[in-house]
């Protein structure tokens, strides 16, 4: 049986009522020497689009975890282009009835992928991170309102 187009899917339901989160970003050293920025931009860079968003960041407390990371690729026969991947995953405890266990894990992850220049990869990967966390706040308010 197909889910009706009007309900969310438990996964997405996962994320009702969250306005608060801790952040961390992944990314490989070689990839932001590429892409020109340090851990601490990117995660500055992360930090302020979920607060445009009006989502906040929390450095204390026990709350979900955003994880926040970032892929490229290059062509060697495209030099000047670079392909960038940004993933958001939003990692909660959970019970896993199977293992009468309950552990943290990613219940919902979305992304966004770019084609850009060596030139512009700055402002694209802004661009990346704004467009995912925008998809992750229309997600949660979503979820939040079929709860």
């Amino acid at each position: 049986m197909l889910p009706s187009e009007d309900r969310v899917p438990d996964e997405a339901l996962s994320l009702a009522g969250l306005r608060q989160f801790k952040i961390e970003v992944s990314a490989a050293p070689d990839v932001l020497e590429r892409c020109g920025i340090t851990t601490d931009e990117l995660k500055s860079m992360f930090h302020r689009q979920l607060e445009e968003a009006g989502l906040m960041v929390r450095e204390d407390g026990d709350m979900p975890r955003l994880v926040l990371t970032v892929f490229d690729a290059k062509d060697i026969n495209q030099p000047e282009s670079v392909a960038l991947s940004v993933v958001i995953a939003v990692h909660q405890p959970v019970y896993l009835k199977r293992m009468k266990r309950e552990m943290t894990v990613p219940t919902v992850s979305m992304g966004k992928m770019g084609l850009t220049t060596k030139q512009k990869v700055d402002g694209t990967l802004q661009n990346l991170i704004r467009v995912t966390t925008d998809a992750l706040n229309r997600t949660i308010r979503m979820a939040t309102d079929q709860k």
